[in-house]
């Protein structure tokens, strides 16, 4: 009897370890990932309006970013998990997503996807950040403007619901406060939300409920708890989910742009060919973006273009993600707060994803440079790979640095730049760009440069 229990322990074990190697291949992500897609894409044969007229899809950053090829997104959104998660319920002053409510506003309604993993239908950040992100724009709107409905937030359990609806009235105090101009955000009808996952009878008739004196979010759970079949490979459930710990360095658009090819490898040589990617993709990122736009930031008679081209050539600022290897642009790059030699009317920086003081050694060179080329501009071009991250913080660098406060560059050193001044110029960007999402990282690292010897004093 011993022996008989002795060996279904280790059968279990065994087992266990098979699941844990399934989950971690990288082959049976990505396999995973194109049939969802398979399943999103007759989803969205039905997301239009009344004029055929197709609502823009969005991808919820991280893991929505992978379910879908870019070409065929129209916007990303980024609404945290963890800002829904019980107990711990927030609105985020750092991510507005206002570009939503553009998109709303011109469109009526929108898609966003997302996934979560095995043992959840739909992830927090769609049934809770997002409701709970709805409730408040509609009520800071409804306090600027006049009435707007609904203000409550759904898909609550009555117990949840009212613990989260005490909550809404600090959430927006802080929104109010936060320095966004929320008289330039328009939004005309309040926000509502619905949900479509693999479980959902049928999805048209979530698409036709849509309510014509109100703007609706429709979020899309793109991956099964349970396949409708079985498929020839281990599918996995939330594959795209904590993509660093899986995929090699393999990026969303890099997986689209040889989605073929890939799939059709075994596991090691899909591996290997993904990691040739990964390192092609790091060598020339801006080839595998669409994004295109250029967010213009007004601040008083100056203006301060972000952009996520780095091909080089456009006077002003522009950030790298690694030293170049060699020539005369290894010498001209500011990299480890050093630089051999400086073109007056551009300034390149490495910063790398994973250095905590990169942008912190570079923020005086930055300050400098801005507070120069001001002198005889009125525009500055500030460029980075996203054009929504380093482009972002140098922007709120170069305002606290040289404005002494409110939104004007009156070019005399503040007497002090603390964390809250640094996040009401960050919240008051996003009016303008509304993708800005600098890293906790890098606005850590702006927080300890203002604390230094070396901040504008």
């Amino acid at each position: 009897m011993s022996m008989s229990i002795h060996t279904n322990s280790m059968d279990y074990k065994a087992a266990c370890r098979d699941l844990r190697r399934e989950e971690s291949d990288l082959l049976n992500r990505l396999k995973s990932i194109a049939l969802d897609f398979e399943w999103l894409q007759g989803i969205l044969s039905y997301a239009s309006d009344e004029s055929s007229n197709t609502y823009p899809l969005l991808a919820n950053l991280r893991c929505g970013a992978w379910y879908c090829p870019p070409s065929q997104l129209d916007d990303t959104c980024h609404f945290k998990s963890t800002d829904g998660h019980y107990g711990t319920w927030a609105f985020s002053l750092s991510r507005f997503n206002l570009n939503v409510v553009s998109l709303l506003e011109k469109h009526t309604a929108v898609c966003i996807i997302d996934s979560t993993r095995k043992g959840k239908v739909y992830p927090d950040a769609l049934t809770r950040t997002i409701p709970i992100w709805a409730a408040v724009i509609n009520r800071i709107k409804s306090l600027k403007e006049g009435p707007l409905q609904p203000t409550e937030v759904s898909n609550f359990s009555h117990s949840e619901r009212s613990q989260v609806d005490a909550k809404i009235d600090r959430f927006v105090k802080e929104g109010l406060q936060s320095g966004v101009v929320w008289e330039e955000v328009v939004l005309t009808k309040p926000i509502e939300v619905r949900f479509i996952s693999h479980q959902t009878n049928s999805p048209i008739s979530v698409f036709c409920s849509a309510n014509p004196d109100a703007h609706t979010i429709f979020c899309i759970s793109v991956s099964s708890p349970s396949p409708d079949y079985r498929p020839s490979f281990s599918y996995i459930q939330g594959a795209g989910d904590d993509h660093q710990t899986w995929s090699r360095g393999l990026e969303p658009a890099g997986f689209w742009e040889h989605k073929d090819q890939l799939l059709q490898l075994d596991n090691l040589s899909c591996v290997d060919l993904a990691e040739q990617i990964a390192s092609q993709h790091a060598v020339n990122r801006s080839a595998f973006t669409n994004d295109t736009a250029t967010p213009t930031i007004l601040v008083g008679d100056y203006t301060i273009k972000i952009s996520s081209s780095t091909e080089g050539g456009v006077p002003g600022i522009e950030f790298l993600s690694q030293r170049p290897c060699e020539g005369p642009e290894r010498e001209n790059v500011l990299f480890d707060g050093n630089i051999e030699s400086q073109n007056s009317d551009h300034l390149k920086c490495v910063v790398r994803s994973d250095s905590k003081k990169d942008f912190e050694k570079s923020a005086p060179f930055i300050i400098s440079f801005a507070n120069e080329w001001f002198k005889e501009h009125k525009e500055l071009t500030i460029s980075c790979e996203t054009g929504s991250d380093v482009s972002v913080a140098a922007s709120v660098l170069i305002i606290a640095a040289l404005s002494s406060s409110g939104w004007e560059l009156d070019f005399e050193p503040p007497s002090e730049v603390s964390k809250q001044r640094l996040r009401a110029i960050l919240s008051r960007l996003t009016t303008y760009a509304p993708r800005s999402s600098p890293s906790r990282n890098l606005m850590k690292q702006l927080n300890r440069f203002f604390l230094s010897k070396d901040a504008p004093s």
